[in-house]
């Protein structure tokens, strides 16, 4: 699940050198002498590039904390399917079809007690659900489709998984990989227009605003610097990440060098996002793992995961 401390270095990136552009440049755009103000002068023209700037700033908030807070497409471990009482519709949302004796994909304990002393593979999957790039994770316990990965760092199972990203603290997969390339795109277009805005100040009204010019580089260094950065790190990853949606590619796949059945359909990292599988525990859960034994009432995934 997403991490605060995401929150920091990421909001170091586009958001901070875009702030203080707004702080320390654009009320010069912004207000004309014209109109009886007389402290800030301005050509005619700047205030429309100022609006976008805006526009653009939030656009580029508003998909950080979508990227940020988006489920990426989590699988439930096997414990919070069996709390939930989802493993069939868990099972139904991955793509798996039942056994012919037991109506689970998973382990036969899943319609009573669970047992953690025991960590088997099941035997329920068949050659051909294994060609297909079915898997068995032995942390979560559970079956994982074809492009699913085990994230380390967030330790879950994650479905299309892209790659862990430790600026937004989330990891990229299926739900929410849209939305990265957005938050990229976006902070990229509102790099381009600070960088525009910077310009338009410095060469048409630098000489009559009431600041001295070594206060006015000090301004322009500080923010064009960072701003340069987060624009060369967006052409790098915007151009990267738009060749892998284009050849089907997760960055995982690529850098490994492996890929699913399912996979070189040109934008197929794009598909359908799907519904999120993490369900709502509200009902009451008994779990045994050898002399322990849970019986609470929990409303989230998470309280869950921290309790097992």
């Amino acid at each position: 699940m997403p991490s605060t401390e995401a929150y920091v270095p990421c909001l170091h990136d586009p958001q901070v050198p875009a702030s203080m552009y707004f702080l320390g440049v654009a009320p010069w755009l912004w207000r004309d002498d014209d109109r009886g103000y007389g402290v800030f002068v301005v050509a005619e023209d700047t205030l429309l590039w100022v609006v976008i700037n805006l526009c653009l700033f939030l656009l580029t908030c508003t998909m950080f904390l979508m990227t940020t807070m988006t489920d990426p497409g989590i699988i439930p471990r096997r414990e919070i399917q069996i709390a939930s009482a989802s493993s069939v519709a868990t099972r139904e949302q991955l793509g798996l079809v039942p056994h012919p004796y037991e109506d689970s994909l998973y382990l036969r304990t899943d319609t009573g007690l669970l047992d953690f002393q025991h960590e088997v593979q099941p035997d329920e999957l068949t050659d051909e659900q294994m060609n297909e790039g079915y898997k068995w994770c032995r942390t979560c316990r559970v079956v994982r489709p074809p492009r699913a990965s085990h994230c380390a760092d967030c330790d879950n199972c994650v479905m299309q998984f892209d790659h862990h990203c430790p600026f937004v603290g989330n990891c990229i997969g299926r739900r929410n990989y849209l939305y990265f390339n957005m938050f990229i795109y976006a902070a990229l277009c509102l790099g381009a227009s600070v960088i525009v805005g910077l310009v338009l100040w410095t060469s048409g009204q630098r000489s009559e605003t009431s600041l001295s010019d070594n206060t006015i580089t000090l301004l322009v260094t500080i923010v064009s610097i960072p701003t340069a950065i987060v624009m060369l790190l967006g052409v790098i990853l915007g151009c990267y990440h738009a060749w892998l949606a284009y050849a089907g590619y997760t960055t995982k796949e690529y850098l490994t060098g492996r890929r699913s059945h399912d996979t070189g359909r040109h934008l197929s990292t794009l598909s359908s996002r799907g519904p999120s599988l993490i369900p709502d525990l509200t009902q009451e859960v008994r779990i045994r793992s050898g002399a322990i034994d849970l019986r609470e009432r929990t409303s989230s995934v998470q309280e869950m995961q921290e309790r097992l």
